[in-house]
């Protein structure tokens, strides 16, 4: 939860899954060596530092999101769409993952709060 209005901003979280790569926000100086086993490329988004993670099937991405949950990354979550969060809940469901995650919300842009699934 954030404690500082001007943390709009969680560390360590998977704000969008595309058709074939993963996207990491506020990624911190601890886990990017963590990154490089995953083949992650630091790259730019709308002058935001974002990491990009490519996957070929949804095996592929079951294995590289179950990692980034060890490494305690959040998956970002919305009241509608398909947000990593439900990605993650859907592959729960499918057997393809297990355990628990952890889901980032916003109240506002600079409210953000976390869930435990």
């Amino acid at each position: 939860m954030s404690n500082n209005i001007t943390e709009m901003f969680p560390e360590n979280y998977v704000s969008l899954v595309s058709k074939d790569l993963i996207y990491l926000e506020n990624v911190s100086e601890d886990v990017i060596k963590e990154l490089d086993t995953l083949n992650a490329k630091k790259g730019e988004l709308e002058a935001r530092t974002i990491w990009e993670i490519a996957f070929l099937s949804r095996l592929e991405l079951a294995e590289k999101l179950r990692k980034l949950n060890e490494l305690g990354f959040l998956f970002a979550g919305s009241s509608h769409g398909w947000p990593p969060a439900e990605i993650v809940a859907d592959l729960r469901e499918r057997k393809m993952l297990t355990g628990s995650f952890k889901e980032v919300r916003w109240r506002r842009h600079d409210d953000w709060f976390v869930i435990e699934r």
